[in-house]
């Protein structure tokens, strides 16, 4: 923790250092740090424990002398202060990727041209901006993290019924797990909506 190997990454004080590595033959870099933020939030419960443990002082020293610490490796030689902003846009890359796997059905693909492929290519991408879009307004929104998440939401919206008449279409009464999600997002449920004519709608 010495104050030249500080980096400031939003409201966050990190410790980094650059070591050069050389692994099986290949060149590499590890970026040892530590962060503060997560040091702090563990030292005291480290230091009960430690002492309800009745460990010795050097044993105590060494447990806490390894909060918050971390590494990343790289075969690339990255300055220092953009090692974080390089790793988190990895991270955000591959949830993307993880999103569409698993949730908006980017794999298996069953293709037969690269234009189909495109084509299923962009709206796999597309669902999932929509699923990240929903778990951070979830996240903002939601003081129930635990009860309310976007295929909870999706799934409790999709049992939303209505009967269709030729003048109408009326909602059925929504349950609890879809008013959640109409509280949540601000939406408002219409007793009935009126059908426009072939006429009205056409002027």
């Amino acid at each position: 923790m010495d104050s030249e190997n500080a980096v400031r990454y939003g409201n966050r004080l990190l410790y980094i250092r650059k070591e050069a590595l050389n692994i099986y033959g290949n060149k590499g870099y590890a970026y040892v740090g530590i962060d503060m933020d997560s040091r702090n939030q563990q030292l005291k419960r480290a230091a009960f424990n430690a002492l309800d443990d009745r460990l010795s002082p050097k044993d105590m020293n060494d447990k806490i002398a390894r909060l918050g610490l971390f590494m990343l490796v790289s075969s690339e030689n990255i300055p220092v202060d953009e090692v974080l902003p390089l790793y988190y846009t990895r991270q955000q890359i591959e949830q993307v990727f993880d999103v569409g796997k698993n949730e908006a059905d980017l794999l298996p693909l069953r293709i037969q041209t690269e234009d189909t492929f495109r084509g299923h290519l962009m709206l796999t991408f597309f669902a999932t901006i929509v699923l990240q879009k929903l778990q951070r307004d979830i996240i903002v929104k939601s003081k129930k993290k635990d009860k309310i998440n976007p295929e909870g939401a999706t799934m409790a919206l999709r049992n939303q019924k209505c009967k269709v008449f030729d003048e109408a279409v009326v909602p059925q009464e929504a349950v609890k797990s879809v008013n959640d999600v109409y509280r949540l997002f601000g939406f408002h449920c219409p007793d009935s909506i009126v059908k426009c004519s072939k006429n009205s709608a056409g002027n």
